[in-house]
C-alpha cells in the first residue's frame, strides 16, 4: 500500500509552500487562481487528504459552529439559517446544523456531541431547551440561546408587532378577531404574541375570549385546522403567528368558499417571500432577520473571544407591512 500523501508532498509537487496548501484548503487567506489551480491539480493527483482533527487539535479551534434548530421547514427559520452561515463565513467559521424536531432528549444529545469538541461554539434555536438548560449540558462551551435568555444578543418585540396587528383590524372595523398562536415563540411558557393580543385587548378594556384563541402547530395544516375551529366562533379576522399558518387559513377560506378580504381578514406574522408568493398578498408583521442574524452571531463571537460580558441586546421592532388580505368587516 502506498504511503499516505502529506501536505508537505502536496506543497512539493505545486512548487509552493505548506502555509500556500493549507490558505488553499481553508479559504481563509486569498491564494491566486493559478497557484490555487497547481495546488488542487496536486492534491488531486496525490490523493491527498487533510487531517482535520490533526489541524484542529493544533490550532485549538474546529473553525466549526453549531446550530440547533426544530425544524427547517418554515421558511423564516431558513433565512435566519442563511444570514447567520453569511455572517460565521464572513469571520472563517462554517456552520454544523442540528435539528431535533420539538423532541428534547434528541436536543440534548444533538447538544452534548456539539460539545465534546465538534465545535467551537453554538446557537441554540431550540424551544424546548432554555439558556439554562442548554448551558448546564454545555457548561464550557461558548453558547447564546437565541431570543429567550436575558443576555441574548436580540430581543424582538413580539408583543409590539401583535398590538400592530390588532389594532389594525379593530381600526377597520374587526369585533371577532381569532388568533393562532406559535409553540415555536413560546418563551417561558408564554407566546408573546399572544401576550401582545391580550395586552392590546386590555389596554382597551376588552377581555380576551379564550374561544377566539387556538394553536395553529406552526404548520399550514395546523393553521388550517385552527381557522375552522375560529370560524366557527364567527370571526371576521383571522391573525397567525407566522406566515405558515396563515397560509392554512387562506387554504379553510377557500374550502368554505370564504373570500379574502370581503369575508374573512388574515394576517401573518414574519413577512417570509411566502407573503407575497399568494394572492391576495398576505398582510404580516416583517421582522428584519438580516439584523437578527448578525447581532446574534456578533453575541456568539463575543463569547468566543473571551469576552466576560455579555453585549447590550439589541431590540428589534416589528413592522405591519398591509397589503391585499385585510379589508373592513363584511
Amino acid at each position: 500500500m502506498p504511503a499516505k500523501a502529506k501536505i508537505t508532498d502536496v506543497a512539493r509537487a505545486a512548487g509552493v509552500s505548506v502555509t500556500t496548501v493549507s490558505h488553499t484548503l481553508s479559504g481563509r487567506r486569498p491564494v491566486g487562481e493559478e497557484v490555487r489551480g497547481r495546488v488542487l491539480r496536486a492534491i488531486r493527483e496525490l490523493n491527498y487528504r487533510p487531517n482535520y482533527f490533526a489541524g484542529a487539535m493544533k490550532q485549538n479551534r474546529t473553525g466549526l459552529v453549531g446550530i440547533l434548530v426544530d425544524q427547517c421547514r418554515n421558511a423564516a427559520t431558513g433565512i435566519l439559517l442563511e444570514g447567520m452561515e453569511q455572517e460565521l463565513g464572513s469571520r472563517g467559521y462554517e456552520i454544523v446544523l442540528g435539528i431535533a424536531g420539538l423532541d428534547r432528549a434528541k436536543g440534548t444529545r444533538l447538544l452534548e456531541k456539539f460539545a465534546s469538541g465538534m465545535v467551537d461554539g453554538v446557537i441554540n434555536m431550540l424551544p424546548q431547551l432554555s439558556s439554562d438548560e442548554a448551558e448546564l449540558i454545555a457548561p464550557s462551551l461558548p453558547l447564546v440561546t437565541h431570543l429567550r435568555q436575558a443576555s441574548a444578543p436580540v430581543y424582538i418585540d413580539y408583543e409590539e408587532g401583535a398590538r400592530q396587528a390588532f389594532e389594525y383590524l379593530r381600526g377597520l372595523g374587526h369585533r371577532r378577531i381569532g388568533c393562532i398562536s406559535s409553540r415555536r415563540r413560546r418563551m417561558n411558557a408564554a407566546d408573546p404574541v399572544l401576550d401582545g393580543c391580550r395586552s392590546f385587548l386590555a389596554s382597551i378594556g376588552e377581555i380576551p375570549d379564550p374561544a377566539l384563541f387556538a394553536d395553529g402547530d406552526d404548520t399550514i395544516d395546523g393553521g388550517r385546522r385552527a381557522a375552522a375551529q375560529l370560524l366557527e366562533q364567527g370571526v371576521t379576522a383571522i391573525f397567525a403567528a407566522n406566515d405558515l399558518m396563515a397560509l392554512g387559513v387562506y387554504q379553510r377560506a377557500y374550502a368554505l368558499g370564504l373570500r379574502i378580504p370581503e369575508q374573512l381578514s388574515v394576517i401573518g406574522y414574519d413577512d417570509t417571500p411566502q407573503a407575497i408568493s399568494v394572492y391576495p398578498l398576505l398582510t404580516s408583521v416583517q421582522i428584519p432577520f438580516g439584523e437578527i442574524a448578525r447581532y446574534t452571531v456578533e453575541g456568539l463571537l463575543h463569547k468566543l473571544d473571551g469576552e466576560a460580558q455579555p453585549l447590550q441586546p439589541r431590540v428589534i421592532h416589528p413592522q405591519l407591512i398591509v397589503r391585499n388580505s385585510t379589508g373592513i368587516p363584511a
